[in-house]
């Protein structure tokens, strides 16, 4: 290679070099935070984050003010791919009206949006820095991926007042890596009144399981070196009692946890996630498996191979009473819990925190981290108006269909589809044709009635993948039942058939409320066939014979438009 060569390559490295890190500086051009009055107003761009985000993720964005003894988060950003949208206007829940919700555009018609919010004014904010949390997260609003940024707000703040309003842009950014993310793992046992989710601390033994949140929240937000990152809630319920009556109360009381935390220490929902477990079985096991039991090995054969949990509990109090009994009253109590996880990111030593300077030192935290303190300028006159992009959800209730196909051949049909449950993986698909046609005086007939129900398995979970209502790939099994009468030029068949077989397809979801669905059946058909000879404009059939009729292979092959109704649980606005 030439030195000329040589020469030509350095500086297009070092134009590349600059271009990148000029990228980087203006990574947040538009951040601004002022104290106007009695709040303090914070201005970020939010946006961009949707240029690498997946139609199936979602990123909720989440500012924080923090110094070393306080912290308060303003209200969160989310952002959707358009599945995850899909699934969250079909979600029955509207969220907080001042959260800032947007769906990503392939226009970028919005790419340049700014969050705005303000919150109450409070004098520590003034030695405070900014922290932005932005978590990648999947359908059932568990972190899959976390970062964080964080700026330090210039002294110039301390003289902003309600007369004097100083903005300031930042201009650079630090960056704490994934891997310095920790956690903290507890167990609460909060007990509640029967059929109650309300948390009293003065109940039984509620304020010492309390006092272990407490204690190990406020060891985290009380270290000036980490972070609160994020809190997972994972709440349990015993088996004594009705399934559903503890599916539906444990989802509740786990809700109750994430709110007396959300007020106690002012974090916001969107950093508590909330995870339930109808009946912990699989605490019972481990019980049953440590015990010395008599018949033990009955009971795990019970415990793993009933899988009606009220039959299997019923089934353990009738074979095994004994054994139910120590249960009741030593297990059980102790099943009904709430596990948490506390993420915190572990940020930097104060004794080498310099504005303005990179951090120094060789240990193997400070290299991984980047720091780099920008500058802030000064501006006057911003007048902050509040941004607001609520969603509006509704509850679904049943999914209205037709095979385009069908209609195609002139034979009206229509399909009904209902989940087996809000988080069952499970729906019922009810379905009705009816071509039923005679034309040419009356020598050619078209006539076919059936109905038949499938049972749907989906595939993919409501968490994995965002999958919006009734949307993703299924199987199913299927039975129906058809009368026909077919004719031309006055000679026909008719009769009575009965098919089954299995559904594999895939749902689409198009909008709030239609989906785009395609699937094959295969599968048998039996039945009789009674051959005629049609006299008289047919208005006589003259009978021949009558014979089988069975065949295997494709039976059906659909491609249905999808209509969802459902109810609208809260109007706050549109995206």
């Amino acid at each position: 290679m030439t030195r000329k060569a040589t020469h030509i390559i350095l500086l297009m490295l070092m134009i590349f070099s600059l271009s990148a890190e000029s990228q980087q500086l203006m990574l947040y051009p538009d951040l601004k935070i002022a104290r106007i009055g009695d709040a303090c107003w914070l201005q970020m761009p939010v946006a961009f984050w949707a240029k690498d985000l997946a139609p199936h993720q979602k990123m909720v964005i989440t500012p924080q003010l923090r110094n070393t003894t306080d912290s308060v988060s303003f209200p969160s950003a989310t952002i959707y791919g358009t599945r995850a949208y899909y699934q969250r206007v079909r979600s029955d829940y509207a969220g907080s009206k001042d959260e800032m919700h947007l769906r990503v555009s392939k226009s970028g018609e919005w790419m340049d949006s700014c969050y705005v919010k303000s919150i109450p004014w409070q004098p520590w904010m003034s030695q405070a820095d900014i922290v932005i949390h932005y978590d990648e997260v999947d359908g059932c609003d568990n972190v899959v991926r976390s970062h964080v940024q964080s700026f330090r707000i210039p002294s110039q703040f301390e003289r902003s007042s309600a007369s004097s309003s100083s903005n300031f842009v930042a201009t650079a950014s630090f960056q704490a890596h994934t891997d310095r993310i920790r956690h903290h793992n507890g167990t609460a046992n909060i007990d509640f009144p029967i059929n109650q989710t309300d948390i009293n601390p003065d109940y039984r033994d509620n304020r010492a399981e309390l006092a272990k949140i407490h204690e190990a929240i406020d060891k985290v937000t009380s270290d000036s070196t980490v972070i609160m990152h994020h809190i997972s809630l994972f709440g349990f319920t015993s088996p004594d009692g009705p399934y559903d009556f503890n599916t539906k109360i444990s989802y509740e009381r786990t809700l109750a946890l994430r709110r007396y935390i959300s007020e106690e220490w002012g974090i916001s929902d969107s950093l508590i996630s909330v995870s339930y477990e109808s009946e912990d079985w699989q605490g019972v096991r481990r019980y049953v498996e440590a015990s010395n039991f008599d018949g033990k090995e009955g009971l795990l054969a019970i415990i793993d191979g009933t899988t009606d949990p009220d039959a299997r509990l019923q089934q353990i109090e009738k074979q095994y009473p004994s054994a139910y009994k120590v249960m009741t009253d030593s297990l059980f109590p102790r099943l009904r819990r709430t596990d948490y996880r506390i993420d915190y990111i572990e940020l930097y030593s104060e004794s080498v925190l310099v504005s303005g300077e990179s951090v120094s030192g060789d240990s193997i935290q400070q290299q991984e981290l980047r720091w780099n303190i920008g500058e802030f300028a000064a501006e006057d006159d911003w007048n902050p108006q509040p941004t607001n992009s609520p969603i509006t959800t509704f509850k679904p209730w049943v999914a209205i269909k037709t095979n385009m196909l069908y209609d195609l051949a002139v034979a009206p049909n229509i399909e009904l589809e209902l989940p087996l449950g809000a988080k069952s993986n499970f729906s019922l698909m009810a379905e009705y044709n009816n071509p039923w046609w005679r034309w040419d005086r009356k020598s050619q007939c078209y006539q076919v009635r059936e109905g038949g129900l499938e049972l749907r398995y989906w595939l993919t979970s409501m968490c994995r993948g965002a999958r919006p209502w009734l949307t993703g790939h299924f199987v199913g099994v299927y039975g129906a039942y058809a009368i026909y009468d077919w004719e031309h030029n006055d000679v026909g068949d008719q009769g009575d058939v009965w098919s089954g077989g299995v559904t594999y397809g895939y749902s689409w979801p198009l909008s709030a409320r239609f989906n785009l669905e395609a699937s094959v059946s295969v599968g048998v058909v039996a039945g009789d066939r009674r051959h005629y000879n049609a006299e008289f404009d047919s208005t006589h059939l003259i009978y021949k014979y009558t014979s089988n009729v069975f065949y295997a292979g494709p039976t059906k092959l659909k491609l249905s438009l999808v209509w969802i109704l459902g109810s609208k649980s809260k109007k706050g606005g549109s995206l």
